[in-house]
């Protein structure tokens, strides 16, 4: 007899008592979409795992590369609901990487299309939380076509996720803020124009403060400033949607620069930079209250420059005077700072003391360091001379250079010494080694110019009063400054 197919069709495949083969085989549409999502779940957690390990290497390379680093109001980054996370940008990738480190939740980015360029870094970032955004530069004049990138921008943001993005379109040196990109602002209110205005979509400005962000244990500080509700500018979108994104724009800048050391330009940038060299050596303070005096001599300085010009170009004359002076007689301003300390004369048979005593640990780091140091240096020279790449390509570089170097140094201590304790024990005290090695070269650099000043002192007096005194009329102009509230 024939036997009926479960889609009510007879089905010829069998005549016989026995069961129809259209039952007993499993179909392959069922068959293909499991592996599909088995596959599915495998690629989902292969991503998940490559963004933990990428955001585990990234603290480890902020733990070498930088010095010194600090982080405020912290527990704003934190943050449940949607948000678009936004930055200044002057360290290429390491901007996004230095930003959502501090969060615990994955963060898809809205990257350049210049990135984007070859076959396998199209699939690397687009599989790998990258969302391709178009700029007139990307594209060599032609129209832009970004309305696919911000379609996936809302979905994700719709779904409750949180994106990054650099509004100024670009990396730029120096701490200048750059006119800022409409992007952020029209899928913030788009965004939230499908959800009805009822999403609680955020913008959370973050500042990302670097004393160099090309040079090798620098100073990082990061600050969450206030969130941008996007929901409160639903009046203004209905009235006008252009004055709208206009308007939002101008909150967003606001709100990065309440959270930035932003100068005007290349000139004031180098003032401030001696004027922070000057006040820190002499009155040291943590990161975030250096930062919030800074921040009051940027205002002082801006006020001078547009309402008492004549104070500002003596200001900058006195300090381009002195900073020349220094340069003349190779000694640092902290030198002079240590010079005119009371005990110092006193003190030098104890640091020569102290300095003998920490020579074989310095000995140690020197030359275990040296290699990996001088190579990273010379890759990143030769093969990448863009200074706005420097950022990202000197940390990159250098991790990979050490963990080829420490693999390889620690095998030759295994094979000469044949021990695996001793082996061991050279890994452990690989990075104290380097750091011990840094404070000496620091400390010793700073004993000897010291040195200098003083015997210089002793030969040319008034020359070295004359420095003294530049340096007190500095001071004085900025202790005046007024401390905001």
């Amino acid at each position: 007899m024939l036997h009926r197919s479960p889609f009510g069709k007879r089905c010829a495949t069998t005549k016989t008592q026995q069961p129809c083969q259209c039952l007993t085989k499993p179909l392959p549409l069922c068959a293909n979409l499991k592996k599909k999502t088995s596959q599915f779940k495998a690629v989902k957690l292969f991503r998940i795992l490559f963004y933990e390990s990428v955001k585990l290497l990234v603290r480890l390379v902020r733990w070498v590369y930088y010095a010194k680093r600090a982080t405020v109001n912290g527990g704003k980054v934190q943050h449940g609901g949607p948000c678009i996370i936004v930055s200044n940008h002057p360290g290429t990738l390491m901007d996004p990487l230095n930003t959502v480190v501090h969060m615990r939740r994955r963060i898809h980015f809205l990257a350049n299309a210049s990135l984007f360029k070859t076959p396998f870094s199209d699939w690397f970032f687009t599989n790998f939380y990258c969302i391709k955004v178009e700029r007139y530069v990307d594209t060599g004049g032609r129209p832009l076509n970004n309305k696919n990138s911000f379609r996936l921008a809302t979905e994700h943001l719709t779904r409750g996720g949180c994106l990054y993005m650099a509004p100024e379109g670009g990396s730029f040196e120096g701490r200048q803020l750059h006119k800022l990109k409409t992007g952020p602002a029209r899928i913030a209110l788009n965004t939230e124009q499908a959800n009805g205005f009822n999403l609680g979509l955020e913008i959370l400005p973050v500042g990302l403060n670097y004393s160099n962000p090309s040079e090798f244990r620098s100073e990082l500080l990061t600050i969450f400033g206030e969130p941008v509700k996007v929901a409160s500018f639903k009046n203004d979108w209905e009235a006008d949607k252009i004055g709208a994104v206009r308007k939002l724009t101008a909150r967003i800048r606001q709100h990065l620069l309440d959270v930035l050391l932003a100068t005007a330009d290349e000139e004031e940038d180098k003032l401030l930079a001696k004027a922070e060299i000057i006040l820190q050596n002499d009155n040291p303070m943590p990161l975030f209250e250096h930062y919030q005096r800074a921040k009051d001599i940027l205002r002082e300085i801006q006020n001078w420059r547009k309402g008492q010009p004549e104070k500002y170009s003596n200001l900058k004359a006195l300090t381009t005077a002195y900073f020349n002076k220094i340069k003349k007689l190779r000694v640092s301003d902290e030198a002079f700072v240590k010079m005119q300390h009371a005990g110092f004369k006193q003190n030098w048979p104890a640091f020569i003391l102290t300095v003998v005593v920490a020579f074989p640990f310095f000995l140690l780091g020197y030359l275990s360091h040296f290699l990996p140091l001088m190579s990273t240096h010379q890759i990143c020279r030769r093969l990448y001379d863009d200074p706005v790449w420097a950022p990202t390509f000197k940390p990159l570089v250098g991790i990979v250079a050490y963990l080829l170097f420490i693999v390889l140094q620690t095998w030759l201590v295994y094979f000469f010494s044949k021990n695996t304790v001793v082996a061991a024990a050279y890994i452990l005290v690989f990075f104290p080694a380097g750091l011990a090695a840094e404070w000496f070269i620091k400390k010793w650099k700073l004993f000897l110019e010291a040195r200098r000043i003083c015997h210089l002192a002793k030969r040319n007096k008034k020359e070295v009063e004359a420095v003294v005194q530049l340096r007190k009329d500095i001071l004085s102009s900025y202790s005046s400054v007024p401390r905001a509230n």
